[in-house]
């Protein structure tokens, strides 16, 4: 366990032991290339899978795409706050919704090629999204959605009436 610690890759030689070792797995999936040792039986658990999205996002690329996981909102969301590009795992369904996609491009605005079509196309405002002072992102968002974009901060995202 505290070799996987310090060097997640150890994962690979400890996998048989640790794999199902949730403490253990948080420590390795630190590294992305170190999830591939997590066992399927934490990656199927809703509340393990959950632990690990808050460790590192990207372990939903690991998850069944057959799982009902990648359609649960919570973990979908605790992933794409970790990483934003793991948006592109989510189910089409939350790649869809609003608050999850703002959540993904607020995290790393390259996340915007995964934002399914219905929060880029319908709505009622225009947002730019902004990084580093350069516009990375335009789209429709829902007007009563507004409120709930300040909580996102990586990026600037700036409301713009058409």
């Amino acid at each position: 366990n505290a070799i996987v610690a310090k060097r997640p890759m150890a994962m690979r030689y400890f996998a048989s032991t640790y794999g199902k070792n949730l403490p253990t797995c948080l420590q390795a999936v630190k590294h992305t290339r170190a999830i591939k040792y997590v066992h399927t039986s934490l990656l199927h658990h809703r509340d393990s899978l959950l632990q690990l999205v808050q460790v590192n996002g990207l372990v939903l690329r690991h998850v069944s795409i057959e799982s009902a996981l990648l359609k649960d909102a919570a973990i979908v969301m605790a992933a794409v706050r970790q990483n934003g590009l793991a948006l592109q795992y989510a189910a089409e369904t939350l790649q869809n919704n609003v608050s999850i996609a703002m959540a993904a491009v607020s995290q790393d605005w390259r996340a915007h090629k995964f934002i399914g079509k219905n929060p880029r196309k319908n709505g009622y405002i225009q947002v730019l999204v902004m990084f580093k002072g350069k516009k990375v992102l335009r789209f429709k968002l829902e007007l009563k959605r507004q409120q709930s974009i300040a909580q996102y901060t990586n990026c600037s995202i700036i409301t713009v009436n058409e």
